[in-house]
């Protein structure tokens, strides 16, 4: 009897680890979901503050909407690089600059809890992101696709022009290094009057 109760304790074990990155992506696009809400209409609602959104700053630019068509992306990027941001979806390095005013630099998850940049290395120069913020639009053009180490933090500091640099753990080679996108900002559509 005890043998197989243990048996069902060590199933139960390994269909719960399983089960669970699919559980974070299941997560994370709920939690999108919702902050696309606060983004669209700029106001909190009670989903966001469900899903754990910081409502009080939904006045500065913490959630923004990052879009890459060439591979299908659209996600709200939330403040901070932190574990619990990060479940949520992409983050803003609160050290790098805000868009358009150097440079932005974003990280996000390419396994688990969505995987929002997962297919980051499809990414070709020439390539479109676009970063909407308080109903203007930041276009960007991606320059080039490269890899860094983990440590290296001079990726997100300034880079001398109005730029967008998106990193994220790079699966192609050893894990001490990270996939990053550098981006040049090429344009700007302010939010249009009504």
């Amino acid at each position: 009897m005890r043998i197989r109760v243990l048996g069902f304790f060590f199933i139960l074990i390994g269909v719960g680890i399983a089960f669970y990155p699919a559980f974070t992506d299941v997560r994370s696009w709920l939690v999108q979901s919702r902050l696309r809400a606060v983004v669209a209409t700029g106001e909190p609602s009670v989903q966001a503050r469900a899903a754990g959104a910081d409502v009080s700053q939904v006045n500065s630019p913490d959630y923004s909407l990052l879009e890459i068509p060439s591979i299908g992306l659209s996600a709200v990027v939330v403040e901070g690089t932190g574990a619990e941001e990060l479940s949520k979806g992409p983050g803003r390095f609160l050290e790098s600059a805000f868009p358009g005013e150097g440079n932005t630099a974003i990280a996000g998850h390419r396994t688990m809890y969505g995987g929002w940049f997962r297919n980051l290395y499809r990414l070709k120069p020439g390539d479109s992101i676009l970063l909407k913020l308080k109903g203007a639009t930041y276009r960007y053009e991606v320059e080039r696709v490269f890899t860094v180490l983990d440590n290296d933090s001079s990726i997100i500091g300034p880079c001398g022009y109005p730029a967008l640099t998106l990193m994220t753990c790079n699966g192609l080679q050893k894990s001490e290094k990270r996939l990053a996108v550098r981006a040049r900002l090429i344009g700007i559509s302010p939010k249009q009057s009504t």
